[in-house]
């Protein structure tokens, strides 16, 4: 069972923004996305999401995903945009509610599950709150809360939720936050796709990672198998050190200065 995407290609006018793309989302697993600038991550989203339709295949749980409404959908997968903004004078536990408009269950139920997602994103604290007094970081966690509260709970088929970068605009220790969150929703079952800019950030906290370069795979597979310099350096066309610390499992990237670059090339007289 999985959202699973095969030769998937996608054109705006005479230019391809995706190419040949194929991947797996699982259950219970986390992949993020990364990715320059204008690589196409946001459009890889939301033809996954079925907002953007497309050449190839996209399947989830083995059917083609042309074929589910927009109500099933929405029963499978929920999606964070890069701003999920809230117009109205809302409190934070009526965001999360708006995750429930398409289940259509009695009140108790979605009251049950608002406070479990709430209780997993933190944010029963401020519950009574209004959402626009909240700081970003406290924004982005009840946002998640709502695309958690859509697909809760997984059962009796796989959920997933599709999240554009959800720790942009937020300090070192928010994206933490929102990403420990994030990777907890696994434990549940619930797939994740995520994309991330930071590929240190994605690397702590994914089970996969896939490098997008002008909407071609560079790379794609476990996040150790995929955390290799020539890789790294063809994604984002600039040099690299992975730097290892004894009893860590993932080096950290450090970008090398185009400076320091060119005295490594230079060669000696």
């Amino acid at each position: 069972m999985s959202i699973h995407a095969r030769h998937i290609s996608y054109r705006r006018g005479s230019r391809y923004l995706l190419r040949e793309v194929s991947l797996t989302l699982s259950p219970g697993r986390m992949l993020a996305v990364v990715g320059a600038n204008g690589a196409g991550k946001s459009t890889l989203l939301k033809v996954l999401s079925g907002e953007l339709p497309a050449t190839g295949e996209v399947r989830l749980e083995a059917h083609p995903l042309a074929s589910f409404s927009a109500r099933e959908l929405a029963l499978h997968r929920a999606v964070l945009p890069q701003q999920g903004q809230v117009h109205f004078p809302y409190t934070v536990r009526e965001v999360v509610h708006l995750g429930r408009q398409p289940h259509r269950t009695a009140r108790q139920e979605d009251e049950q599950v608002v406070q479990q997602v709430m209780a997993l994103t933190d944010t029963l604290p401020f519950a009574d709150r209004h959402y626009q007094s909240l700081s970003g970081g406290e924004q982005q966690r009840v946002q998640l809360a709502r695309v958690l509260a859509q697909v809760y709970p997984p059962q009796p088929h796989p959920r997933y939720i599709l999240l554009d970068e959800p720790t942009a605009s937020l300090d070192l220790a928010q994206q933490h936050h929102v990403l420990s969150r994030v990777r907890q929703a696994c434990t549940h079952q619930i797939g994740v796709l995520a994309i991330v800019h930071d590929l240190n950030l994605a690397a702590a906290y994914a089970d996969e990672l896939l490098l997008l370069k002008a909407g071609r795979v560079v790379a794609y597979g476990p996040t150790a198998e995929v955390l290799q310099a020539h890789w790294i350096e063809q994604t984002f066309d600039h040099p690299v050190r992975l730097l290892y610390e004894a009893g860590q499992p993932l080096p950290f990237i450090v970008p090398v200065s185009s400076s320091i670059a060119s005295l490594h090339h230079t060669p000696h007289s």
